[in-house]
């Protein structure tokens, strides 16, 4: 499997992102809503419905593999994989607990493309930069930012409507940023300086308030002038970096 196929389902998981769970039943499937909790040595552990318990300790028994499929902003990954160990009492976190069963990591997983605009990875070498701040509902998005609205951000990935960031806390304190924000990302490449507003997507219950992965939207990028000028930088830099990841590919180091 590649890396990156296997990098996108970890990411998954650390998102606690919501999948479909599929267990195999009498010639049939048992489908049901569920979401990723963390990963383990082998594998990942995944939420369970306590109805299916008998079913479930009956697949590992078996060793029978059940299907799983997720969706992210990009693409729908679909893959089979062994159900290694059911716990009724899994320890979300302080105050929670849920039923849940570990999987171990698949071997191959199918992934079919969701959106237009393609979200591609952004390696850790890249000289890309990203800056973050908060600013006020009227100020104009090219005012320069108090230093102390900037927030702690690290780019993930990258597409023409928006990226995959990890915001950070500091100093004992979680990152200072939410739904209700107004955003200014700037992002520079090279000699290309974008200067973009967005909003946070909402976090997915379970999410570690001091370090956390999310995405934020780009808004008005067809509404003007300046705005159709920034999406053509965008595009140059999303169709460069997906021109690296299909030479990683070719050479076998994606």
């Amino acid at each position: 499997m590649p890396d990156t196929d296997l990098q996108q389902l970890l990411d998954a998981v650390a998102r606690n992102t919501g999948a479909v769970l599929s267990l195999p039943s009498a010639g049939m499937l048992r489908h049901q809503k569920a979401r990723f909790l963390a990963v383990a040595d082998d594998g990942f552990w995944m939420e369970c419905s306590p109805e299916d318990s008998a079913l479930i300790d009956q697949l590992i028994k078996e060793q029978k593999p059940a299907g799983i499929s997720f969706k992210t902003a990009q693409v729908k990954s679909v893959f089979t994989a062994l159900l290694l160990e059911r716990m009724n009492n899994y320890q979300v976190n302080a105050y929670t607990t849920t039923s849940a069963v570990r999987f171990q990591l698949p071997t191959s997983i199918k992934q079919m493309q969701r959106r237009s605009n393609y979200r591609v990875r952004v390696p850790a070498e890249s000289e890309i930069m990203l800056d973050v701040w908060r600013i006020a509902p009227r100020v104009p998005i090219r005012d320069k930012p108090a230093a102390s609205s900037r927030v702690d951000a690290k780019l993930l990935d990258i597409s023409t409507g928006g990226i995959g960031v990890l915001f950070v806390g500091s100093n004992g304190e979680a990152p200072k940023v939410c739904c209700e924000d107004r955003l200014r990302v700037a992002i520079t490449s090279g000699e290309t300086d974008i200067v973009l507003e967005g909003t946070m997507r909402p976090l997915l219950p379970g999410a570690d308030p001091m370090k956390f992965r999310t995405g934020i939207a780009f808004k008005g990028l067809d509404n003007n002038l300046e705005g159709r000028q920034s999406l053509a930088k965008l595009t140059k830099i999303v169709g460069e970096l997906q021109r690296q990841e299909a030479r990683r590919a070719r050479l076998g180091t994606a």
